[in-house]
Order: C-alpha cells, then structure tokens, then sequence
C-alpha cells in the first residue's frame, strides 16, 4: 500500500495534459478493439454469442451431462 500511494502521488505530479495523453495512446487499441465489438465486428464475440455456443451453455447451466 505504501509503494502504492508513493507512486499516485509522483504520477499526480506530473504535467496533467501530457499525462492524459499518455494514457489515451496505450489505451486507443483496447479503445478500438472494445468499439469493433460493440459495432459487431468482433469474432470471438460472435463466436460466444453463436447458437451452438448459447444453447451448450445453457446444457450446462441446466446440469446437463
């Protein structure tokens, strides 16, 4: 917790404009990944809401064997 609260306050000592666009740069691909899902152009997104997939899960869910 120590080493924790050390290094909040050196980052909240830095310049906050430059900070913020720090963060923004090694967040865009998430960013972007979570965007295209949301538009529906995400594979493994559609392969875990597919038919096939839905109904095994709620074979399991239901205890089956």
């Amino acid at each position: 917790m120590d080493f924790a609260m050390a290094k909040a306050l050196q980052l909240s000592r830095l310049p906050q404009i430059g900070f913020g666009k720090v963060k923004r740069q090694f967040r865009a691909s998430n960013l972007a990944m979570i965007e295209a899902a949301i538009a529906g152009n995400e594979p493994l997104l559609n392969g875990w809401l597919s038919k096939e997939t839905i109904e095994a899960a709620a074979f399991v869910l239901k205890g089956g064997n």
